[in-house]
């Protein structure tokens, strides 16, 4: 039998129990995180966030491009990396990149007086033009003298590793026509990016005669031109990743791999499924129509066949085999495209010539045409820009619209290979300048699909870049 005697506590129990009191307890809760602040109400935007039709949006450093940038060239690597390259004209030159779809982003940038150019590489190289202030127009030439060479242009060596541009090697133009149009700027070269430190370009320093000439960083020699074969009329962009150097001899078209310094000019591949054009070697030297990881699409006109009356086509360049992909009759004239490795879309006036439907293609010639349009455009005059790509089950969509103070911006999938769009969504709608949300850009990384728009940040005068992304179709989109 145990007994317990409960006395007064003495001073040195009551301080024991005290310092007890007062030491860590083992059930204590762990301090939670901090709660996010909620996202703004729809249609609003603060530094971080923008609340769209759509979802919410996550907001892009300002440090990396201003909202006034427009986005020249999207070129997606992999399921993962992606440049987003332009500018402001006129003001910078800025290149956007990512490498894990969408989550984290850097960006070069440089001022740009007038025109630039990208050439793309392997392996997410890829390198920036720009052009000089002058024009032919500033120094005409005198009467019966011949034209002054024009002013040199910068060129930057660049890559996904890359800290930034860097320095930029200082390129002489090719020489001008024969007889420039003191109203035209000076042409834009488009340079083959062949390695990290080598690019090249083709020029015809005299009639009928043409040399690869060889571009290297600063503080390092360029490799001694390269003659090209003769009787052969040469493209003087290149085509393809890595990258392709096409001419037209007589009544074939010939391809090759771009030469490299020093090295004998390779043997060529004659195009037979391509004829020749009078227009085919200026068509070659433009810049692509679309481009996905090693893949280019080159946009050139063929005589018509009763097989298919259409003259426009796309030679499809990549590394081991070149297609000719017929472009849709029904395609809107002058649409851009958006591509993948397999299909390509396009924009087209549906069958009641009101509205707006897209061509989903594959490059056996084979397009699928919507049940019913993708989008009805507004009754008013108005201007209209629809931006589409391919995704892994369809293709996805977005119009912006303006008529007036009016706008508007919208988003349209399909998940059955182009059979079908779900009703289009609205990610933006209002009148007025203030609070209008402009359209970005659309990127695929074929299961993920990503969205960057542009809005005024409520309550303040700024102005930024927000994105978001979806994981499942368009189902639902969050912040990246």
């Amino acid at each position: 039998m145990f007994r317990t005697t409960m006395g007064p506590w003495s001073p040195t129990a009551c301080a024991l129990m005290l310092a007890l009191s007062l030491l860590p307890s083992c059930s204590k809760k762990k301090e939670e995180a901090p709660i996010a602040p909620p996202p703004p109400p729809r249609g609003a935007a603060s530094l971080d966030q923008l609340s769209t039709g759509l979802g919410t949006a996550k907001g892009l450093d300002a440090s990396l491009a201003p909202p006034s940038m427009k986005f020249d060239h999207v070129l997606v690597l992999d399921d993962k990396r992606a440049i987003l390259a332009g500018g402001v004209p006129g003001s910078v030159a800025i290149a956007l990149m990512t490498v894990d779809a969408g989550k984290t982003w850097k960006a070069f940038r440089t001022d740009r007086d007038t025109w630039s150019s990208y050439a793309f590489g392997t392996d997410g190289m890829f390198a920036l033009a720009l052009g000089p202030k002058e024009t032919t127009a500033e120094a005409p030439p005198a009467f019966g003298k011949k034209a002054p060479p024009p002013p040199p242009f910068q060129f930057f060596f660049a890559g996904l590793d890359a800290p930034s541009f860097g320095t930029a090697t200082m390129v002489d133009q090719p020489p001008l026509a024969r007889k420039p149009d003191p109203k035209q700027p000076l042409p834009k070269p488009r340079l083959a990016l062949l390695d990290k430190e080598t690019a090249s370009l083709v020029v015809e320093p005299t009639a009928k005669k043409f040399v690869a000439r060889y571009v290297t960083p600063p503080g390092t020699d360029a490799p001694a031109e390269v003659v090209l074969p003769k009787l052969e009329t040469f493209a003087t962009g290149p085509v393809g990743r890595p990258p392709r150097l096409f001419s037209v001899k007589g009544r074939e078209l010939l391809s090759r791999k771009w030469p490299a310094p020093g090295q004998p000019i390779g043997e060529p591949e004659y195009v037979d499924a391509v004829k020749t054009t009078t227009t085919l070697v200026s068509e070659l030297s433009a810049s692509s129509a679309c481009d996905v990881g090693s893949m280019s699409y080159q946009a050139i006109t063929q005589p018509p066949t009763k097989q298919n009356p259409n003259k426009n086509y796309y030679l499809v360049v990549t590394p081991d085999r070149l297609t000719l992909v017929p472009r849709p009759v029904e395609a809107l004239a002058g649409a851009a495209i958006g591509c993948n490795d397999t299909k390509f879309v396009v924009e087209a006036p549906d069958a009641d010539k009101q509205s707006i439907t897209l061509l989903l293609c594959d490059l056996e010639g084979k397009c699928t045409t919507p049940t019913r349009p993708v989008f009805k455009p507004w009754i008013e005059k108005h201007e209209r820009e629809i931006v589409a790509v391919p995704t892994s089950t369809g293709a996805a969509a977005v119009m912006g619209a303006q008529a007036g103070e009016r706008w508007g911006l919208y988003y349209a999938q399909s998940t059955d290979g182009g059979k079908f769009y779900e009703r289009a969504r609205i990610i933006g709608e209002g009148t007025g300048a203030r609070g209008r949300v402009d359209f970005g850009a659309l990127v695929s990384f074929g299961k993920r699909t990503l969205l960057i728009v542009s809005a005024d940040v409520t309550g303040t005068s700024r102005r930024g870049f927000y994105v978001l992304v979806s994981d499942d179709d368009g189902a639902t989109w969050n912040p990246p």
